[in-house]
């Protein structure tokens, strides 16, 4: 007997656009190979710049007592006198931000703010700030241009009782305290699927912040196939150098990584890594494994269906197959579906690597410099193969261990040679790639940290015992 999907209404529109015609199983295939696993065309550097480098950097933002700095409660994005989206709105407008809506014309909400460079202000479904930055041709124009996000948000800081915190888990709220505030059927739609699985769900959705780094694929063949590898093996050691997420609810979680410990714990068929069984010098087999993750991930969101999810059979492979409410899925369900895939490294024609704690200010630039070090540089992008490709396949006890940071020897002994490799890369770059400044930055926080095993989640612990404030 075929399995019957959770429903209510149904109210599908007849659409004669090829996106909206069934799909195949080798159409998707070809799709992941020529829009995923292509360099994107929007990529096109300067002669002089190696690559293009992007981040998208998540805050939290709670409102925070006037007297005592204290904070009293999240902040709500659209509810109450002075809500988040408006205060970032207005400010945004100012300086050329434009505001893009979600709702309904009687009731509509900003769904992000976006800028002519390509950045953007974007919103979790917790209430969480995203600066999403543009790909930019150096790392000196993305920091520049991340800086000037910042300051807007330190502007709001200054003018209003609220407080942006740049950690990867919340350090003070719960879960019910802080909600589901973005009210998309998507996120409505995942937050019961996740609470279906793990407690971790809901934590994921509303207490977690990270940074993504994207990174041009290259176009040759041979550079994909190493830098793809690369990003995915590396991804352990970046949760455990970059770990800043040992505090939840204002207790010390015994991690200095829980974020990573929370991305674990979610629905193993949609996160976490897709490595070939056997072959890993082949495109196609990278393809086959990536297709292998989304046809097996679980339906949670099917637009033009009102307050469903799917879950359990119903795979996108059980889709292709099957029709669903008297329906086959379509290209534009296909690109829902693999925006719902949260694996550590994300295909979008270009790297999206998943694998690191938001930063504070200060260090934020550093995990963008530490990756484009390694995959810019052919010496340096060899040299980390070399120690990452025997781990490819135990890339999921690695990340167990790194939850714990620096702790585990194999951990530490492979965060000082990829460090190290990952500086001489830096170093040879283009001058107007990257800066002195940077470079200086990236070997400030090797011997303030990893030098020493320790990880931003230790300063965050001093505070904590010391009882100074835990945002900066």
């Amino acid at each position: 007997m075929k399995p019957k999907p959770i429903k209510t209404s149904l109210n599908f529109l007849i659409m004669l656009d090829s996106n909206f015609s069934p799909m195949t199983k080798e159409e998707c295939l070809e799709d992941l190979r020529e829009r995923l696993f292509s360099p994107k065309s929007s990529s096109a550097v300067a002669l002089d710049s190696p690559g293009k480098v992007g981040l998208e950097q998540e805050a939290f933002a709670f409102v925070k007592d006037s007297q005592t700095g204290q904070p009293i409660r999240p902040t709500s994005l659209y509810e109450g006198a002075s809500p988040l989206a408006r205060l970032l709105g207005e400010k945004c407008q100012n300086r050329g931000g434009k505001a893009h809506f979600f709702g309904t014309k009687d009731s509509p909400k900003i769904d992000k703010i976006s800028f002519a460079s390509g950045d953007n202000f974007q919103f979790e479904p917790g209430g969480q700030v995203e600066i999403a930055t543009a790909p930019y041709s150096s790392l000196i124009e993305l920091e520049q241009n991340l800086k000037k996000m910042q300051g807007i948000l330190e502007e709001i800081q200054e003018e209003n009782p609220v407080t942006f915190a740049q950690i990867g888990t919340h350090p003070y709220f719960t879960g019910e305290e802080i909600g589901l505030q973005l009210p998309k059927p998507r996120y409505r739609h995942l937050q019961s699927y996740f609470n279906s699985l793990h407690p971790a769900g809901q934590q994921m959705m509303l207490q977690t912040c990270s940074q993504h780094i994207n990174l041009d694929l290259g176009e040759k063949e041979e550079t994909q196939l190493l830098r793809i590898g690369v990003a995915q093996g590396i991804c352990p050691l970046l949760s455990a150098i970059f770990a800043n997420s040992p505090i939840l609810e204002r207790k010390n979680s015994g991690k200095k990584s829980l974020r990573s410990t929370l991305w674990k714990n979610l629905d193993s068929k949609r996160t976490g890594f897709w490595i070939p069984e056997k072959e890993i010098h082949s495109k196609e087999a990278w393809i086959e494994a990536y297709s292998k993750m989304a046809f097996n991930a679980p339906l949670l969101n099917v637009k033009g269906i009102d307050d469903c999810w799917f879950g359990g059979p119903f795979t996108w492979a059980y889709w292709l197959e099957n029709e669903i409410e008297g329906r086959k899925p379509t290209f534009f369900d296909w690109e829902n579906h693999l925006s719902l895939l949260f694996p550590q490294v994300r295909m979008k024609g270009f790297l999206e690597v998943r694998a690191t704690d938001a930063l504070s200010r200060n260090w934020q630039i550093v995990p963008a410099a530490f990756l484009s070090g390694i995959i810019y540089s052919s010496k340096s992008l060899e040299a980390t193969w070399e120690i990452l490709a025997p781990k490819i396949h135990k890339l999921d006890l690695l990340c167990q261990q790194a939850s714990d940071g620096l702790k585990e020897d194999e951990i530490f002994r492979m965060a000082g040679e990829i460090f190290q490799v990952a500086g001489d890369g830096l170093q040879s770059l283009p001058e107007t790639f990257r800066s002195d400044s940077q470079i200086q930055l990236l070997e400030s926080f090797f011997e303030h940290f990893t030098a020493k095993r320790r990880t931003p989640a230790d300063d965050l612990l001093e505070k904590l015992s010391l009882n100074k404030p835990l945002i900066y």
